[in-house]
């Protein structure tokens, strides 16, 4: 009689074991159901389609105007009749974002901006010569001095600036 009840509870067991996984089973897939029909509504509701054609995400997004055109010669003609409009920086902007960068810690061989002794040789060269190894860049025997002191896009003028104002901290 008790190997029967035995029997009776596996059989039990099993198919508990076999609903559980049923219903994990069953849970999955109307899951899946459920996100796929909302991803597809999301989809559709923000739909690229709606607001670009085909055709226009594929055409360039700039022309070229080619020399002897209308439209290249009246470019070339606005440009040059816009006036060019710089900033002029203050030899105080110019120190500070170019020049503070190798002349504070005496990088490359630069002298430091406190540091006459360095600077005197310097000095006596001329202040043309200055302005001159300052601008196009100069590779001596203590040291390099990168154009412009590697920012090309500041002016001569900028640089001429930079250089005055360094002058002065250094008569100081």
């Amino acid at each position: 009689m008790e190997l029967k009840n035995l029997s009776n509870n596996k059989q039990k067991s099993n198919y508990t074991v076999h609903k559980i996984v049923l219903v994990i089973c069953l849970t999955i897939t109307l899951s899946t159901v459920v996100m796929l029909k909302i991803t597809a509504a999301l989809v559709k509701e923000r739909s690229v389609s709606k607001f670009i054609t085909i055709e226009s995400r594929l055409e360039p997004f700039g022309k070229v105007n080619m020399p002897g055109t209308v439209k290249s010669l009246a470019a070339i003609n606005s440009i040059e009749k816009s006036e060019t409009i710089a900033k002029v920086y203050t030899g105080s902007d110019v120190y500070n974002m170019a020049c503070t960068a190798c002349h504070t810690a005496g990088i490359a061989g630069s002298p430091k901006l406190t540091d006459t002794l360095n600077w005197e040789p310097r000095i006596t060269q001329g202040i043309d010569t200055l302005r001159a190894h300052a601008i196009n860049g100069y590779t001596g025997l203590t040291g390099y001095m990168p154009p412009k002191g590697g920012r090309l896009d500041l002016s001569d003028t900028d640089i001429n600036n930079a250089i005055d104002y360094m002058l002065a901290q250094i008569q100081q």
